[in-house]
Parts: C-alpha cells; structure tokens; sequence
C-alpha cells in the first residue's frame, strides 16, 4: 500500500487493528469535506497515471520481452 498512497495526499495509511486511528480519519474526512474532495481527486489521478489499462498492459508486455531476451541467452 505504501508504494501507491502518499498518507494525507492521495489516501489515509492506518495500521492494521489500529480501530482507534481509523475512526479518528473517518470522522477527519467527514467533518473536512475540501480534503476529502482533494484526497478523492488525487487517488483517481494516481490511479489514472499508474494503472490504467494501457499502461499496465504495456509494461507487461515489456516483461515478456526481457524474459524472452533473458531466456534465450
């Protein structure tokens, strides 16, 4: 998770079974609806950039040729 949400930018980090820091993002979120709307607009513009279809259908392919290259030494 670390490696896609930026914590207060795109997503909130909580850790795992910490129940009283995730109630304490949910009630931020709610009682803060600007940096809900930001966080919201940030996460589909990360989603957009980094996983979209033709992105991620590229850099598979991408893999499949270094493996072959790899392979065939």
């Amino acid at each position: 998770i670390i490696e896609i949400i930026e914590h207060g930018k795109n997503g909130l980090l909580i850790s795992p079974e910490d129940y009283v820091s995730l109630a304490k993002a949910i009630v931020t979120l709610l009682n803060d609806e600007a940096f809900m709307e930001s966080i919201g607009r940030n996460a589909r513009k990360r989603v957009l950039e980094k996983f979209s279809v033709d992105r991620m259908a590229s850099e598979t392919a991408e893999y499949y040729e270094i493996f072959d290259k790899i392979s065939a030494r």
